[in-house]
């Protein structure tokens, strides 16, 4: 059954590397507003399970291959994280499944591939898909102010309380509260960008003003709720990706390299410990009431 799925994954590889060259990806949406469909999403999480499921079945003598098809699925990942928060999501679960498949494999990796992957995911420019992402969700709630704009009091409120979680609550407010908190939570979803590459104390003091934001104008709290889920989501995956560039780093010049790659939430180098199959790495950032780890099996 394996084999006979290898020959059928084999042209899908061939199609998503002849993807993963493709420099300006437009997936032909338009404008995005909250009620647009997005089906490519749910086909490229479908298609990154089937490339690593192949890395494990199909390239499993063949790590340059394998290094190849990693990479074309970040790529992926890259192209499908705009437009907004949901392609954002899309590209941390994609990545997530890579990075999870790069901490499990790595002593099979070294060399020459893992040179290859700390390179890829270490480039600065990989981290420009999140901050676009934010920058496409922020347009997408300015687009959501100016509807709002457009419309009566009285249609205005139908159309939140119909289209954005928490829009049954703020019928007692104003109409132009509703447009200022939109636009007010576009301009912070903007910023994130910014927070994310903050330190960890500096960053809990931007999520208290965000919070605080919110009991100021309801209507900021509209999209609240997906920035709630998101938010730790998005800081935790940043440093998983840090932690496998750091772990890849171990891999190829030893527990010495760890100095040169930091904690994002701190500054200061992970904590390593050594295992029988190969070592963890831990930050001090907390997802869940727990630290960020990956465990590298390294032989």
């Amino acid at each position: 059954v394996a084999a006979a799925l290898c020959q059928k994954l084999q042209l899908m590889r061939e199609w998503l590397h002849q993807a993963a060259s493709v420099t300006n990806c437009d997936w032909g949406l338009g404008p995005i507003t909250p009620e647009t469909p997005l089906p490519h999403l749910l086909a490229a999480r479908a298609l990154a399970r089937a490339m690593v499921w192949s890395a494990a079945h199909c390239r499993v003598h063949d790590p340059t291959g394998t290094t190849a098809d990693l990479w074309a699925t970040l790529r992926l990942g890259q192209q499908v994280s705009s437009p907004g928060l949901i392609g954002h999501l899309v590209q941390t679960a994609m990545e997530g499944m890579v990075l999870d498949y790069i901490a499990a494999n790595v002593g099979a990796l070294r060399g020459g591939p893992a040179a290859q992957l700390l390179q890829a995911l270490g480039d600065p420019q990989y981290e420009e898909s999140y901050y676009r992402a934010m920058e496409d969700e922020a347009k997408i709630i300015r687009r959501l102010a100016d509807q709002v704009a457009a419309l009566s009091p009285e249609e205005a409120q139908a159309y939140l309380r119909s289209m954005l979680a928490g829009g049954e609550n703020a019928t007692g407010q104003e109409w132009g509260q509703a447009v200022a908190g939109l636009r007010l939570a576009a301009d912070w979803v903007e910023d994130y960008t910014r927070a994310l590459q903050l330190p960890e104390a500096k960053y809990q003091d931007w999520l208290a003003q965000w919070r605080a934001l919110r009991q100021e104008n309801p209507f900021v709290g509209l999209v609240a709720p997906a920035l709630d889920r998101i938010l730790d989501r998005t800081r935790s995956a940043v440093v998983q990706r840090a932690l496998v560039v750091a772990g890849l780093a171990v891999v190829q010049n030893g527990p010495g390299a760890l100095t040169l790659y930091s904690d994002p939430a701190t500054g200061q180098p992970f904590i390593y410990r050594a295992t029988d199959s190969g070592f963890e790495l831990q930050s001090a950032y907390l997802y869940r009431d727990r630290p960020v780890s990956m465990l590298f099996r390294a032989f």
